[in-house]
């Protein structure tokens, strides 16, 4: 009984690693978590150049962003939805991306941000 109860065990650890293991076509949890940051400065400052010039197309500037940042990560766009994609369906490692894409992102913009949690700042006094 101890046996089996131990095998059992060990089967649903297996199952649930497997869940967890991105396929090798598909960009992994860091750099998905990297190039979404990136896509999230891109739209900031697409929408923040529309806000000053209503003669800016936004839907021609953020393509044109977006090339930068999948040439910057050395990844297709091609890349990028199917990994978007799969990330979709597995909404557990979606959830995970998307919160560490906005912590980063947050922290770039704005590190000194009272919410966002940080090293300790120096004591000047």
């Amino acid at each position: 009984m101890r046996y089996l109860f131990f095998f059992l065990v060990l089967l649903i650890l297996a199952a649930c690693r497997d869940k967890q293991k991105v396929p090798k076509d598909i960009l992994d949890q860091v750099k998905m978590t990297s190039v979404l940051s990136d896509i999230l400065i891109a739209d900031a400052v697409a929408n923040e150049k529309k806000d000053h010039d209503s003669t800016i197309n936004i839907k021609s500037l953020s393509p044109a962003y977006y090339q930068q940042v999948f040439g910057l990560h050395k990844i297709s766009k091609d890349d990028f939805f199917r990994s978007y994609n799969y990330y979709l369906d597995h909404p557990d490692l979606l959830k995970a991306v998307l919160d560490s894409a906005y912590l980063y992102t947050s922290k770039k913009i704005m590190p000194s941000h009272p919410s966002l949690p940080d090293k300790k700042k120096p004591n000047y006094d």
